[in-house]
């Protein structure tokens, strides 16, 4: 596990220093497209009622991003991924999936409409911030190399969590409140409930936005895609 948070950390740090550079890359006025990471607290404090609950704010956010990708169907789409965390080891999810291939898309709807709560142990939210923060540098790299660097994507993470952080390492603590804020990747913590502490990340994140329930979480995720089409 050193090993692994030593890496993290690494590639964190080169978080900072990529926010110094100037992307060149030429975008459409009108259309911006994203990368959006959506990284959904599934340790046991959420409850399988809100976990469902989640998925398919979730689902429904999908629905929305097929309709704004309509008509760029190249790899210029917006792109998603859903991810889901617990403890220190806990973290998995779905690859990027192309927002404008209505098949593919599809099948996201139907994984988050029927997937199962993992049931994961404590609540790690620096690890996903990180682990989700290196997922979308990732998949950067390789929509750059795709479209010769032709766009420069609106990189959002948002993660969501019912309660407060218990069991991330210190290195990934560390290593967040360096990374963060930095202008390459709006970071968006959302705390649900008042069981939610996610005050210490008022100055990491660029939002720590707190709702009463997860029904609130689709007007959330409207809230950030607004950011999206204002830029």
């Amino acid at each position: 596990m050193f090993t692994r948070v030593q890496g993290v950390v690494r590639v964190l740090m080169c978080v900072v220093v990529a926010a110094l550079v100037i992307s060149v890359g030429t975008v459409e006025a009108e259309y911006v497209p994203a990368l959006i990471q959506v990284v959904l607290d599934a340790s046991g404090s959420v409850s399988v009622n809100d976990f469902q609950k989640a998925n398919q704010v979730v689902a429904d956010f999908t629905d929305v991003l097929v309709a704004r990708s309509i008509g760029h169907q190249g790899e210029l789409s917006d792109w998603i991924a859903v991810s889901y965390f617990g403890g220190e080891d806990e973290y998995s999810g779905t690859d990027f999936i192309k927002c404008a291939d209505s098949y593919d898309m599809g099948s996201l709807y139907t994984h988050l409409r029927t997937m199962s709560h993992p049931q994961f142990g404590q609540t790690a939210i620096y690890n996903a911030a990180a682990l989700g923060t290196i997922e979308m540098l990732t998949m950067a790299e390789t929509l750059q190399a795709l479209t010769s660097g032709r766009s420069a994507f609106f990189k959002i993470l948002v993660v969501v969590t019912d309660g407060q952080d218990t069991a991330s390492s210190a290195e990934l603590k560390s290593a967040v409140r360096q990374a963060y804020p930095n202008g390459e990747i709006l970071l968006c913590v959302v705390g649900v409930g008042n069981g939610a502490k996610i005050a210490e990340f008022q100055g990491i994140a660029d939002m720590a936005l707190q709702i009463e329930n997860f029904d609130e979480l689709l007007a959330t995720l409207f809230l950030v895609l607004e950011l999206v089409s204002a830029v």
